[in-house]
């Protein structure tokens, strides 16, 4: 989805990065690690009931 965005034109160099969001039961660290490289921040929300 990112790189359609940025092949669309709808994200340019100088523009802020694309915040990318994962509920809870998500990987999220494991997400930024296949992200890195591509314009996005990563932000995932982490269960309390452990």
């Amino acid at each position: 989805m990112v790189t359609d965005l940025i092949e669309m034109g709808r994200w340019h160099f100088g523009d802020r990065d694309i915040l990318v969001v994962f509920d809870a039961g998500y990987d999220a660290p494991r997400m930024a690690h296949l992200l890195r490289g591509l314009p996005v921040e990563v932000l995932g929300r982490m269960r309390s009931d452990w």
